[in-house]
């Protein structure tokens, strides 16, 4: 009996053990699993994170290479005002995967713009119109609120983040070495409208690739050198205390990229649309609203230049001695000057390129626009607005000198686009008005064709009046005893034509010609009507018993009579296809102010022209990201 209940013990005592083991073989499979479980799950939501961080990517790339995309020369098609990221207005989604070695169901990344889907949507409010975003986000103004979610055998990780593009942070940058006489004050600002409102919110920042560095005088009394951003230097910066860096001092840089601009790529000689200008000089204001060319030395304007919409591309010297305003180019093969500021207005958007040097001098007022120099840049008594890159391929020019300046680096400047507009019937300008008219003809008859207030020293300026059509000029024609045919049938002188001036104005040949005809006709109906005038005399003169001569006078008085009426007749038809000429000479220049815009005038001619001096960063800065979260889960 004891050895029964010996063996039923230790059969028992196995049982326990096997039990034992058993679940703890169990509990080990089922840690296993576990762990397996949570490194599966850990393993997807690494995966499904880098899926979220990938369609971030993905999204900043296309962004990137859009904005590369864009040219800054004569063929850009940007967009016409303050060019915007396109991507993401149209609804666009990106659904792809970076795990080759699973299906797009099972791991994938999606961003989409499309507010109606199921997953989070993204805003791209750089049109300044959408700033609600997903998770109620208002999403500011210029900027991208990106949602991205990722997924792997489920496993979701969403990434958030706020996309911009950066302005180009410099309001003064040089490849040359940079040299102030007098203490330099430099700011930023978002736009032209906040400056004129005294908000000066941005920083202002100088470059300077020269190993010779940064120089920055003083004067007695001192004042003090005022920089709201940071100087950024291959070489020293040495400024004259009193002195404040706000964003400090960062010599020893490396070479920065600068703003690389091809000036020939403007050249329009011969294009349609172009007036080439003819004179060297302008001496009155100048309101510029079309494109021109010019070619010689130096073209000169004496006075303020209005640029509307315009572009003057010159192939020599420049020198404006007036105000330059408005909208427009003015690109420079050559040097040149400006010798007055302006005004500080909103409506100025301008771009001086030049592959010479630049020379500003101001009345302590303002330049305002992008200023691009590949020689040297001079500047004194003046507010600078904008962004000024001198960038020289020849190691000895570059150079920057300033004199009692100061520099407000602008957002809108930095990355802007210029419309200019034409019509593809222009022809070339002189310092003549639209006609060459008027014509003089002899020292008895005076100026023919125009009204007589300008005969008794009234002005010229834009005769005839468009307005007025050719009637106008057909009634000056013919109508009146001052016109061409109340002179043609009056005794007198021969008429002989002259230029007002001395010459014709060039391309109106054919209207010399169709004035000479004209003025031939006139001869002969001053003939005709001196000759039925001795008629008219000789019937006066017979006695009551002269019939018989008086039937012949009659004859001949009505036969001169109808010659001269068909000689009417004819001069009347040519005086008509003279004035449509005339017209349509006036129609092909601009006035003697350069002024070329009519309502009877259609500019159908547009080129637009981007200058985004961002595309000069290096890729890495051209976006910034400002804002960065990450879910654990799908939201």
């Amino acid at each position: 009996m004891v050895r029964v209940s010996q063996r039923g013990a230790s059969l028992m005592t196995v049982l326990l053990l096997v039990t034992i083991i058993l679940l703890v073989a169990a509990t080990m499979a089922g840690v296993f699993t576990l762990n397996m479980n949570i490194t599966q799950r850990v393993s997807n939501g690494s995966i499904a994170l880098a899926e979220a961080e990938a369609g971030i990517s993905e999204v900043l790339y296309l962004i990137s290479a859009e904005d590369a995309e864009t040219p800054s020369h004569p063929d850009s098609s940007s967009p016409a005002e303050d060019p915007k990221i396109d991507f993401g207005l149209n609804k666009e989604t990106l659904r792809s995967t970076i795990t080759p070695e699973m299906s797009e169901d099972e791991a994938f990344h999606i961003v989409t713009f499309d507010s109606s889907s199921a997953f989070p949507h993204s805003t791209n409010n750089t049109t300044l119109s959408n700033n609600s975003g997903a998770f109620g986000r208002t999403v500011p103004d210029g900027m991208i609120h990106l949602v991205s979610t990722g997924y792997c055998k489920g496993q979701y990780r969403t990434i958030e983040c706020v996309v911009e593009k950066p302005p180009f942070p410099f309001g003064l940058a040089s490849s040359g070495p940079i040299h102030s006489d007098t203490p330099l004050t430099v700011k930023g600002v978002s736009s032209l409208a906040n400056l004129q409102a005294g908000d000066i919110d941005r920083p202002g920042h100088i470059l300077c690739n020269s190993p010779a560095g940064v120089k920055i005088d003083q004067v007695n009394p001192p004042r003090p050198t005022e920089i709201s951003g940071f100087v950024k230097s291959v070489g020293p910066a040495v400024i004259a205390q009193p002195a404040v860096v706000r964003g400090g001092l960062r010599t020893g840089a490396d070479v920065s990229t600068l703003a690389d601009i091809n000036i020939q790529n403007f050249r329009n000689e011969g294009e349609p649309g172009v007036v080439t200008l003819l004179d060297a000089q302008y001496d009155e204001p100048q309101e510029m609203d079309i494109m021109y060319f010019y070619s010689g030395d130096t073209l000169t304007y004496a006075e303020d230049v209005d640029l509307d919409q315009a572009l003057l591309y010159v192939e020599g010297n420049l020198v404006i001695k007036g105000a330059v305003t408005g909208e427009g180019l003015i690109i420079v093969d050559g040097d040149v000057t400006f010798e007055s500021g302006t005004s500080l207005s909103g409506s100025n958007k301008m771009a001086i390129l030049a592959s010479g040097d630049i020379t500003i001098r101001g009345n302590n007022n303002y330049f305002s626009g992008l200023v691009y120099c590949e020689g040297n840049f001079s500047a004194s008594d003046v507010t600078i607005v904008g962004n000024t890159i001198i960038n020289s391929k020849d190691s000895t020019k570059g150079k920057a000198s300033l004199n009692n300046v100061t520099v407000i680096s602008n957002e809108e400047t930095a990355d802007m686009t210029i419309t200019v507009t034409s019509s593809d019937s222009v022809e070339t300008q002189s310092g003549e008005s639209r006609f060459p008219f008027p014509l003089q003809f002899n020292a008895e008859t005076g100026i023919f064709g125009v009204p007589p207030d300008v005969e008794d020293g009234g002005s010229l300026e834009g005769w005839p009046d468009l307005d007025k059509g050719s009637g106008y000029i057909v009634g000056l024609l013919t109508l009146g005893e001052n016109s061409l045919w109340g002179v043609a049938t009056k005794e007198g002188e021969p008429i002989e034509i002259s230029f007002n001036g001395g010459y014709p104005p060039p391309g109106s040949e054919h209207l010399v010609t169709g004035m000479e005809d004209l003025s031939e006709k006139a001869k002969v109906a001053q003939g005709i009507s001196q000759d039925l005038q001795e008629a008219l005399d000789d019937r006066e003169a017979l006695g009551q018993d002269e019939d018989t001569e008086r039937q012949l006078l009659d004859q001949r008085i009505a036969s001169l009579e109808a010659d001269l009426a068909r000689e009417k007749a004819t001069f009347d038809d040519d005086a008509k296809a003279l004035a449509d000429a005339m017209i349509e000479f006036a129609k092909r220049r601009p006035d003697k102010d350069g002024h070329y815009d009519h309502p009877s005038i259609d500019l159908n001619l547009e080129q637009e022209h981007r200058f985004n001096l961002n595309e000069y960063l290096p890729e890495s800065e051209r976006i910034k990201v400002s804002f960065w979260k990450v879910y654990p889960r799908r939201m």
